[in-house]
């Protein structure tokens, strides 16, 4: 099985030390780096970044694949499943930001109508942009299926304790 990450808006250092902890539970990992960064700006483009990730998946012919995603990354694969751009396996999402995407105006609501991939949601207590509960409320509104949420420690955004992680996602593989 492959394994794609994708990182939050500006979590380009902390998605590599998830790479170190997690890469041995799959086949192929590829590490998804966002173009905003190199342009200098600090909002992501989902729609740019969901065309170069649907190239890369096409390009490299992966199929069979998992995504690990991480707040904006939870958004990009949203939409991309929403519009039929992305088919992962299953999905691990941490600190999706539902108050970050509406500031933001991204259409999560319309996105996540009949969301039924397989998915892990991990959300810290108190996650600065959507707290765990907010989340399972959320996510019982739109009658999501195939989820699991699962509440970790933690008032930030930061998800620092990869560790945790590692167990979370090893067991629910």
């Amino acid at each position: 099985m492959n394994l794609i990450l994708l990182p939050g808006n500006t979590d380009q250092v902390w998605i590599k030390e998830v790479e170190k902890n997690i890469f041995s539970f799959f086949d192929n990992l590829y590490l998804i780096e966002y173009a905003h960064h190199a342009k200098g700006k600090y909002l992501i483009d989902l729609n740019y970044e969901l065309n170069a990730l649907s190239k890369l998946i096409q390009t490299e012919k992966i199929d069979d694949y998992v995504i690990f995603a991480k707040s904006a990354g939870t958004l990009l694969t949203i939409k991309g499943i929403h519009e039929g751009v992305l088919n992962p396996q299953k999905c691990i999402f941490l600190g999706v930001p539902i108050n970050w995407a509406y500031h933001y105006k991204f259409n999560i609501d319309a996105w996540i109508q009949n969301y039924s991939i397989p998915t892990l949601f991990i959300q810290q207590t108190n996650d600065l942009y959507y707290s765990f509960k907010e989340l399972k409320s959320y996510l019982n509104g739109f009658s999501v299926k195939n989820s699991q949420i699962f509440e970790v420690a933690g008032s930030d955004h930061h998800y620092s304790n990869i560790e945790e992680m590692k167990k979370l996602v090893k067991n629910y593989l």
